[in-house]
């Protein structure tokens, strides 16, 4: 079963994602945000909740997709309407996307994984897909 098949992994993440909003990033994992997106094609509001890291000031976010071989809906929305919010700790933060490239990218990929989580890795080798490293920089 791929873990987003898995009935364990879907659940805990749409609870965490709901906790996240109606907390506004008070509760929930620490080193998750909640990313609101604007949906490509409806223009509504898109919560996810995601593992990251900060970097001189700037959210960094993995689109994994946990190895699938299709990028995350988030992430799509993003190449649409790079423009987005974070928020964490009760704050909302106006943000801009953009995806690192080369060594920045690598950089911050092995960040994520020794600080994050090194289940990153396992999601790389799932796919033929090269995996997004996304940088929010507030705005």
């Amino acid at each position: 079963m791929t873990p987003t098949k898995n009935p364990i992994v879907v659940a805990y993440w749409k609870a965490h994602r709901k906790v996240l909003a109606a907390t506004r990033g008070r509760v929930g994992a620490k080193s998750s945000l909640l990313l609101t997106t604007t949906g490509r094609t409806s223009g509504e509001p898109r919560d996810v909740a995601l593992w990251y890291l900060t970097d001189d000031g700037r959210f960094v976010v993995v689109a994994s997709n946990l190895g699938q071989d299709q990028h995350p809906l988030w992430f799509r929305n993003l190449e649409a309407q790079p423009k987005a919010t974070v928020t964490r700790h009760g704050t909302v933060t106006p943000v801009e996307a953009s995806v690192a490239t080369g060594d920045e990218a690598e950089r911050l990929f092995d960040r994520f994984l020794s600080e994050v989580s090194s289940a990153y890795a396992d999601y790389r080798e799932r796919t033929s897909r090269e995996i997004p490293i996304v940088i929010l920089t507030p705005v």
